[in-house]
């Protein structure tokens, strides 16, 4: 039953992103120009020290400012054109689900609203949809921009030094294997955090609305006993998904250190050996951040995923 549920949240998932797929290749054309620009700027880095502030060169100082803020430029109009197009297309096509999820339940039998409460069905209907963007707006545009900037600065540091590259790829490539299995078990929170605000929605709006009653058989305490239980439930459920989600930016942090420190030792002594300039070693350190800060933002977006996915199949 789940893998039947699973194959059908696929399916509906690759059709909203195929619905969206001229935007989102304006999208990728703008992600393109700002990585590139975004990559561009260390090699700048190693200009400047070996060139410029060795020699004294100040016409290719001037030239190289001249430069950097030409892609500074470009990188800032592509960056805000690409965000703000798929985001207000986003928006637009969550209108248009909406409009259909609505039509479709009030096409269903009245047993439905009988089993589920009206507060439920109203939270399936906004925030279960409004979860969904990261797949049809810019967090889609922000993975593949995260998986990118990595590959990229890969070949990048390849470029700078093979040797150096491959010893900080281990523990990188560590990183990203216990970040799989951590997010591996990460779904069914999600689901069950979904399901008890969908449950605690319907129980407000229920005792809202009969709060006149509540008040004349004076059961104002009762009433807030039970709601208490099923906040603190949500609580719980909450704390189970921050736990890990906050682990696994946690582990982001330390193994950014570690890898600096291993850069930091073995690329000082590349230098004594003559192996590596002053200004490839910043330009690698550079590259270095732009390989880690995607790791942590994709690290964030596949929780944002894997909750968008729950909301998929709630509203299936």
């Amino acid at each position: 039953m789940s893998k039947t549920i699973s194959n059908h949240t696929t399916l509906t998932l690759r059709k909203l992103l195929l619905s969206q797929k001229v935007y989102l290749i304006l999208g990728v054309i703008g992600l393109f120009i700002n990585k590139g620009a975004t990559v561009a700027i260390p090699m700048a880095a190693k200009t400047l020290i070996d060139k410029v502030i060795a020699h004294q060169n100040t016409d290719l100082l001037i030239k190289l400012i001249g430069l950097v803020s030409v892609i500074i430029i470009l990188q800032a109009i592509a960056s805000y054109f690409t965000l703000y197009i798929l985001g207000v297309r986003a928006q637009k096509l969550i209108a248009e689900m909406r409009t259909e999820f609505y039509q479709k339940i009030c096409a269903l039998p009245l047993p439905f609203f009988t089993k589920h409460k009206s507060g439920e069905i109203v939270a399936r209907t906004l925030k279960d949809f409004e979860s969904i963007k990261v797949y049809i707006g810019t967090g889609f545009i922000q993975l593949l921009g995260g998986i990118l900037t990595i590959v990229l600065a890969i070949i990048l540091m390849l470029f700078i030094s093979v040797k150096l590259t491959l010893i900080l790829i281990i523990p990188i490539a560590f990183f990203g294997l216990v970040t799989f299995f951590i997010f591996k078990n990460l779904k069914p929170g999600f689901h069950q955090k979904k399901r008890t605000e969908a449950f605690i929605s319907g129980r407000l709006t229920e005792s809202f609305r009969g709060i006149r009653v509540i008040k004349l058989f004076n059961a104002q305490d009762f009433d807030t006993t039970i709601v208490r239980k099923h906040f603190f439930k949500l609580y719980e459920d909450i704390k189970k998904v921050l736990f890990t989600t906050n682990l696994i930016i946690g582990l982001a942090t330390f193994f950014m250190g570690v890898t600096s420190i291993i850069l930091i030792w073995f690329g000082s002594h590349m230098i004594f050996q003559g192996e590596l300039s002053l200004g490839e070693l910043l330009s690698f350190m550079l590259y270095l951040g732009l390989l880690i800060a995607p790791a942590i933002q994709i690290s964030r977006l596949s929780s944002q995923a894997l909750e968008a996915s729950s909301s998929v199949e709630r509203i299936n």
